[in-house]
């Protein structure tokens, strides 16, 4: 799915989220797999999409007499689901229709039924609702700022799979550019390569839903020497990212679960001394072929 252009940082708050049995491999241990570096759709396809975002952020600054004095606090916490029809399989345009989307503290626009047709990150058909009511202002900035913002949370997926194909337990090393958007460091010249690292590993084999599948494991420590402000970035500086991505072998879009934790560490010395911005965050993105969906507590859909 997609999500904020800001690199949402979190600690997964209780997931709404059905869990997925996993079974044994279904393949054997020394094959080799090609992994597509994109999914690729195919007509007919009707799946659906859900994802959740929690992310916390705390600003303090400590003096050069060392007292601590903390600012603001930050927590964004968002959910949506959303029913996705495949439209044309070499461009990857589709239908999206929600039927549900939340965030706590301020609450996302009533999206219940709206549906779009989506070509690329920016742009969309407003197709209205079963009433024919467009999206207002709002609407649309969610949708860019959250649906649309994939690669603004999550590492790129092309950049992660690896040139040649692995078996289990083959590693490789993902660019560092990979993890540069999710994290607001963008630029590569933001970062000191020689004290950056980033692995990925195939985990092992799956049958998850009937689906033959590679789980992906990854993580990348980032040094920075600019921070996301511009200003430079103090020794301790860091940003850390973790994540398990779970594709079909055959590419295709469906089953797919990816789950990503970033942990930043932000400092930089003022005329007030040493400031401190750390965030934290935990994203889960899943896809899965359409069914019932699961009742909440006290009755409804």
């Amino acid at each position: 799915m997609t999500t904020p252009r800001l690199a949402l940082a979190a600690l997964a708050a209780g997931a709404a989220l059905v869990v997925v049995a996993v079974g044994a491999s279904p393949v054997g241990a020394d094959d080799k797999h090609t992994l597509d570096r994109l999914p690729q759709f195919k007509l007919p396809e009707l799946f659906t999409e859900s994802e959740e975002i929690d992310h916390r952020t705390v600003r303090k600054t400590i003096s050069p007499e060392g007292e601590e004095k903390r600012g603001r606090r930050n927590r964004t916490e968002i959910q949506y689901a959303a029913e996705v029809i495949v439209l044309d399989e070499s461009s990857g345009e589709r239908m999206i229709q929600f039927w549900e989307a939340k965030e706590r503290g301020r609450g996302v626009p009533e999206l219940s039924g709206a549906r779009f047709i989506v070509r690329n990150e920016m742009a969309l058909t407003d197709l209205g609702d079963e009433d024919g009511k467009k999206a207002d202002a709002t609407q649309r900035a969610f949708l860019l700022q959250t649906y649309l913002a994939h690669d603004r949370i999550y590492p790129r997926r092309e950049h992660l799979m690896p040139e040649e194909p692995v078996a289990e337990g083959d590693a490789w090393s993902p660019p560092l550019e990979a993890f540069l958007s999710c994290t607001a460091l963008n630029e590569a010249r933001r970062i000191d390569p020689a004290k950056s690292t980033a692995s990925a590993r195939l985990d092992k084999i799956v049958d998850k839903d009937g689906v033959t599948s590679a789980v992906i494991v990854y993580e990348a420590n980032l040094v920075p020497v600019l921070l996301p402000s511009g200003k430079t970035a103090d020794e301790g500086s860091k940003a850390v990212v973790e994540g398990t991505l779970t594709i079909p072998l055959d590419g295709r879009p469906i089953p797919e679960t990816h789950q990503v934790r970033i942990d930043t560490v932000w400092l930089h010395a003022d005329g007030r001394g040493e400031a401190a911005e750390l965030s934290n965050s935990h994203v889960r993105f899943k896809t899965r072929i359409p069914g019932k969906r699961k009742k909440k507590k006290g009755g409804g859909d």
